[in-house]
């Protein structure tokens, strides 16, 4: 690729340019100093819109608008939008009537997602004895922010005539899913080139799972002992996990083992829609094994509220880098399975420059480790740093 020059650097390869060409000197000339200022300030936008072209050559440099175009073309969608939850609560009913499409209810302060409004979207229309009965209200806001959990309570904003205007949660009708991070769009665009279909392979395993929304990525395993079945383990988004790790709900587990039975475009025929090879006897479709990595750093010297951010940040950044690798379908020069002593003391020396400290010690779910290499679907995160 083509190097960006400084603006003085063009400016003054002009003067040189010029100076060489008809033996003068730009100094006993101020006019023509200037001119080649002006010039140069022409010259470096043109090289500044070359560099823009040249990081939209490929995916994983150019903007987002030219990202879009390669994932219409790769992947066949834009990045997804977010999808708002439609939650079943029980409500208290008092009489027989009905119960208007529209009616709004707002959620309680003591709700995970306070303040938050959800509609019902269709008349309710009730005729029996007066007792607890469920409704689907639907989140006027799309995305994990008006996420509800077990235990939550909602207040209609207006009198419900046959209702007490209470209602508390039951389950989950539709999951709520944040919009797709251009990065993590990034990442599956990527993958759509990267990988190659060969008829229920690994790579098939990752490029099926992308069609599943709130999916980060898949590891697909032969399961030992059974060779015709495969453990795929899921590791969704922090956005859409369950627990900001990774972890995916039960509605994105479904989701990813219908895309690898049958391809979600339904414009194709069934024949040409049917994914899972026929000599497969079961795909178990399950969540990530989350692992607690633990750093205890003794005798840090000069240690702040600032200097424990620093390494916080740096030392999570390791961990969340560190991933399974899966032979067949991932790139030997990439591979970054094994999290070690030595790259958290590395990460903390980047950070901040001239740390003194005496020891620095890793734990994988409390245990003292030299370094872990990852397998399994196991997936780590950083639990806790403490100083001794």
């Amino acid at each position: 690729m083509t190097t960006i020059p400084t603006f003085s650097a063009i400016r003054d390869s002009i003067i040189a340019d010029l100076e060489a060409e008809y033996s003068i000197s730009i100094l006993l000339r101020p006019f023509l100093y200037i001119w080649a200022t002006i010039q140069a300030s022409k010259f470096k936008l043109i090289y500044l819109l070359l560099g823009q072209v040249q990081k939209n050559v490929a995916p994983d440099t150019c903007d987002e608008e030219t990202l879009i175009r390669f994932g219409m073309i790769k992947l066949g969608r834009p990045p997804r939008v977010a999808v708002q939850a439609q939650y079943e609560i029980d409500i208290n009913i008092t009489a027989t009537g009905t119960i208007t499409a529209g009616t709004v209810y707002k959620s309680d302060e003591t709700a995970t997602s306070p303040g938050k409004l959800y509609i019902l979207d269709t008349d309710f229309v009730y005729s029996g004895t007066p007792g607890l009965v469920p409704i689907t209200v639907r989140a006027l806001e799309a995305g994990v922010e008006s996420k509800l959990t077990a235990g939550d309570t909602m207040t209609a904003t207006a009198p419900i005539a046959i209702s007490e205007g209470i209602g508390v949660w039951s389950s989950v009708a539709v999951s709520p899913l944040a919009a797709e991070d251009i990065e993590d769009y990034r990442l599956a665009v990527l993958q759509g080139f990267r990988l190659e279909p060969n008829g229920g392979s690994c790579s098939d395993y990752r490029l099926w799972a992308l069609d599943a929304a709130g999916v980060k990525q898949v590891y697909p395993y032969a399961k030992s002992g059974a060779p015709n079945e495969i453990d795929l383990f899921v590791e969704a988004t922090k956005a859409d996990s369950t627990d900001g790790r990774g972890t995916p709900g039960s509605t994105i587990l479904a989701e990813v083992e219908d895309c690898i039975e049958l391809d979600p475009d339904t414009t194709l025929s069934l024949a040409e829609r049917g994914r899972r090879p026929l000599g497969v006897y079961a795909v178990n479709v399950q969540a990530i094994v989350l692992k607690a990595i633990g750093v205890t750093i003794t005798g840090y010297v000069g240690r702040t509220a600032g200097t424990d951010a620093i390494l916080a940040a740096a030392i999570g950044e390791v961990v969340d880098k560190v991933r399974p690798f899966i032979a067949a379908c991932d790139d030997p020069t990439l591979r970054n399975n094994i999290i070690s002593r030595n790259s958290i003391i590395q990460a903390v020396m980047e950070a901040i420059p001239g740390s003194v400290f005496t020891d620095i010690e890793l734990q994988v779910d409390s245990v003292p480790l030299i370094n872990y290499s990852l397998a399994n679907g196991n997936i780590p995160y950083l639990s806790f740093i403490t100083y001794a």
